[in-house]
């Protein structure tokens, strides 16, 4: 029955997950931001990101525009990922400790409309940018800048079609030159589809991941979340492992996306089964 719902969900409005969610279980508990210890409802989730889409409108971002994210792992960039796509941009997401180099090849490697970057990337973006072979510098706009202005701008919700690329990760260079793999909307929603049929799904699930979201096990969770209307656990990077660890058991989890040196850390201190999505 579960399933079947599933398969609702996502004919019902595939292009913008969460806005479709924010319908379905309003008063869900939908993240928990383990930084600050506060949880939001997939409706306050759904206000947060119309205001923050129309921040990054009031910036230039259009239907069809590409916005790179370099920010570090963390709530507010996952509302801003979401903004992006209810306007109908693309999103590609870039490693912010990488260097200079490496992130003007990857910027260089798409066309880039608008980098979204904080405090402590901007100078290497900016460095990057210096190195970069495109003719038209994209924009650089800083997170707080679509998180705390109040802005006018009123832009219509108008997702990207579903076979529409709607993100680009990088591969991560071990074979040859980092390249940026395309993601449709259609084929996040048959990976998600799939897996909950392999594995099985509860509404009452938890989810929590400790991946960075350049990773394609970082970002699943955060994009697979409003389409199960499960609980997306959301840490703090920088927190010591031991904290992460208290706050997994507090937090009743079921799944985790980690790394394999992390996985017994997160498991050896709890009796409960989790299901683990490792990625190496």
């Amino acid at each position: 029955m579960l399933t079947l719902k599933l398969v609702s969900l996502l004919w019902a409005a595939m292009q913008d997950w969460l806005s479709q969610r924010s319908h379905t279980t309003p008063n869900k508990k939908g993240v928990v931001d383990v930084a600050s210890t506060t949880s939001y409802t997939f409706a306050e989730l759904d206000t947060l990101v119309k205001q923050r889409s129309h921040a990054l409108h009031a910036h230039g971002a259009r239907h069809g525009s590409t916005v790179a994210v370099v920010t570090q792992t963390h709530f507010e960039a996952v509302l801003a990922i979401y903004a992006a796509v209810r306007i109908g941009c693309r999103v590609a997401v870039i490693d912010p400790d990488a260097p200079p180099v490496t992130v003007s090849a990857r910027l260089s490697a798409i066309e880039i409309d608008i980098v979204l970057c904080e405090q402590n990337t901007k100078v290497v973006i900016n460095q990057a940018l210096d190195h970069t072979e495109e003719q038209t510098i994209p924009s650089l706009v800083p997170l707080t800048e679509i998180t705390d202005s109040a802005v006018t701008s009123n832009p219509p919700a108008d997702p990207l079609p579903d076979e529409a690329v709607q993100f680009l990760l990088f591969t991560s260079g071990t074979t040859g030159d980092p390249k940026p793999v395309p993601l449709s909307g259609q084929q996040i929603e048959t990976a998600a589809l799939g897996s909950a049929c392999r594995i099985g799904l509860d509404p009452t699930d938890r989810w929590m991941s400790v991946l960075s979201m350049h990773h394609m096990g970082g970002i699943t969770p955060l994009l697979r979340f409003p389409i199960y209307g499960m609980t997306l656990i959301w840490p703090n990077r920088l927190m010591p492992n031991s904290h992460l660890a208290s706050s997994t058991s507090m937090t009743s989890l079921q799944y985790h996306s980690s790394q394999p040196c992390l996985s017994g850390f997160f498991i050896r201190p709890r009796a409960l089964a989790v299901h683990s999505d490792v990625s190496s």
